[in-house]
């Protein structure tokens, strides 16, 4: 499970470092996962998905394997 936790936070890495580059612009961090996120849901509700109901399962879903690698570790 480890693996897996670390392959997804390093496609995560990569997206960011592609999302600044279309961007143009390279804040700190925390910054940027806010923007893209944002995006992210603004695309959702355009495409008329529940956001609140994708951050839940989000949120579950981070829960969940956060504990998976806290296991393992």
């Amino acid at each position: 499970m480890g693996i897996q936790h670390n392959q997804r936070s390093l496609r995560a890495s990569t997206l960011v470092d592609e999302y600044c580059a279309l961007k143009g612009e390279y804040d700190c961090l925390e910054s940027t996962i806010t923007d893209l996120i944002t995006d992210v849901l603004i695309l959702a509700h355009m495409e008329g998905i529940d956001i609140n109901s994708i951050c839940r399962m989000a949120e579950v879903h981070v829960s969940a394997e956060t504990a998976a690698y806290r296991e393992v570790a």
